[in-house]
């Protein structure tokens, strides 16, 4: 769980010193360095996808694992702030256009309950790993104490309880829940 305290630390620190609150998007250098002449914001994919566009889709995939409408709005700042330069040669911006495909969805969560031991829990995120699903985001509550550590972090989380003796798959959409599944066959079913 060590990852999802580091995540939401790390989002909360790149908001706080490259966030442009005037205009939307994110500058290159933070605000706490020496200070510079012009602060640039960089949106062009090149050899690897502008540092905007990454943030982006990652603010997206974390508020749907935060339950964050804060997360979610600052990266439809994004695509907003940066909207007329995408518009003018979307084959530049490719990684912000796959942003935007996951905002606009349909996108889901898989919330799979169980213990990390189990084999249905580990045949489970196989299945979802396996396949191509770029607008599907994953999390692992374990059964034990991290369980609610998860629960602190990802609220939505808080009510998706175990099955007795193995594990079981919640597919979310916006963060509400289908009914549980311990079906493999079934929790892929619902995903598409």
């Amino acid at each position: 769980m060590d990852y999802l305290i580091a995540a939401r630390d790390l989002t909360e620190q790149m908001l706080r010193h490259f966030w442009d609150a005037q205009d939307g998007g994110f500058f290159t250098v933070a605000d706490d360095v020496e200070q510079l002449i012009l602060r640039q914001k960089d949106i062009y994919d090149g050899a690897i996808p502008s540092a905007n566009a990454v943030a982006c889709y990652n603010l997206l995939r974390l508020s749907r694992i935060f339950g964050s409408s804060e997360y979610e709005a600052k990266a439809a700042s994004v695509i907003r702030a940066f909207s007329q330069q995408i518009r003018l040669h979307p084959a530049a911006h490719t990684m912000m256009m796959i942003a935007q495909d996951f905002a606009v969805g349909p996108s889901a969560e898989v919330v799979i309950v169980g213990r990390e031991d189990d084999r249905e829990a580990q045949l489970m995120l196989a299945a979802v790993n396996k396949r191509y699903l770029p607008n599907v985001v994953v999390l692992f509550k374990p059964e034990d104490s991290r369980g609610s550590l998860v629960d602190g972090l990802c609220g939505f989380t808080k009510d998706l309880k175990p099955r007795a003796g193995s594990a079981i798959a919640y597919v979310c959409r916006n963060n509400v829940c289908n009914a549980p599944t311990g079906d493999v066959d079934e929790m892929i079913s619902l995903l598409q």
